[in-house]
């Protein structure tokens, strides 16, 4: 196990560590760390065989998380209030609560995320049943080859604070397929699967979760801040989430005397973005920014944004 996960990882001495404590602490059930994962890469770079290894030795403390868990698709409406909420209800008891892959327009719907990642109990009921209140026993794992995006007014809030982006940088390939000089290429292991439901295999594999989960208890400080490896990933994420802020960095000059009308700032991050967006949520959204709408006093229907101009080209 410890070899596969060094392979994974480049042998990267922190992120393996941190990984171990990370699948350590989620089995135990505890959720004080407050925490929801992202498992970031392309296809085949071990998630799926590191997915099928966890399920295989956790049994029932293993769930299938529905990805109507943590994210929306484009145009999905939200629920109602009083919908049925199975995907909440199967996570009970559940402790690594793992999605399939999101696509690559899936927004994470932060109110359940931030609800699910929180100490304490939550509600959920099936369809025709009453709602029962459970003990969060999980940790959210996003396995993803798109980062979903994130609504840009609360990246800086708690997102920043509770997300976790592991990155997988390597790709498995066949023999005939490998390129020597592509840093990332690892040759496949065509016999792994098999391996896996041997019974030493699985010994070694709960040896490890084992041993990641008492490093946490031991741990004063529990997971402790995340390696750079982490970090790096994290920080990524949240800038490529935050479309706002890339178009105000590619497309738009900042400094006293600048200016943009609304209409046309809202036509262009609409179309740089692929999607409408209202004037009300661009002012919340410019207000995190630190660019405060103004009235224009000659057209008091008329606003813009004193401070910056946008460049692009619709």
């Amino acid at each position: 196990m410890d070899a596969f996960i060094g392979n994974i990882f480049n042998h990267d001495a922190e992120l393996v560590d941190y990984v171990r404590k990370l699948f350590g602490y989620a089995i135990n059930g505890h959720t004080r760390e407050d925490i929801f994962v992202l498992l970031l890469g392309a296809g085949g770079n071990g998630k799926g065989a590191l997915k099928e290894m966890l399920q295989a030795v956790v049994g029932d403390y293993y769930g299938t998380m529905s990805k109507d868990a943590v994210v929306t698709a484009p145009g999905q409406k939200a629920s109602s209030k009083n919908a049925p909420t199975n995907h909440i209800y199967e996570l009970m008891g559940v402790r690594l609560a793992v999605t399939d892959e999101t696509a690559e327009e899936d927004q994470v719907d932060l109110g359940i995320v931030l609800a699910m990642t929180g100490s304490g109990t939550t509600k959920a009921r099936c369809l025709h049943t009453n709602n029962v209140e459970f003990t969060v026993t999980h940790t959210p794992f996003v396995q993803t080859n798109y980062p979903p995006a994130i609504c840009a007014t609360a990246i800086k809030d708690n997102v920043e604070r509770r997300l976790r982006a592991i990155p997988f940088p390597n790709t498995y390939v066949d023999a005939n397929a490998f390129d020597p000089t592509n840093v990332t290429h690892r040759l496949r292991d065509n016999h792994l699967k098999e391996r896996m439901k041997e019974e030493e295999s699985r010994r070694q594999i709960l040896s490890w979760l084992a041993r990641g989960s008492v490093e946490w208890y031991d741990s004063a400080e529990g997971l402790g801040s995340p390696p750079k490896a982490v970090k790096d990933a994290t920080d990524e994420y949240l800038r490529e989430a935050d479309k706002l802020q890339m178009f105000i960095d590619q497309h738009c000059e900042v400094g006293e005397g600048l200016s943009t009308l609304q209409a046309e700032f809202a036509a262009c991050y609409g179309q740089y973005s692929s999607k409408r967006i209202s004037y009300e949520e661009l002012r919340r959204r410019m207000d995190t920014k630190g660019f405060k709408r103004a009235k224009n006093n000659d057209s008091p229907r008329q606003f813009y944004y004193p401070g910056i101009r946008c460049s692009y080209a619709i």
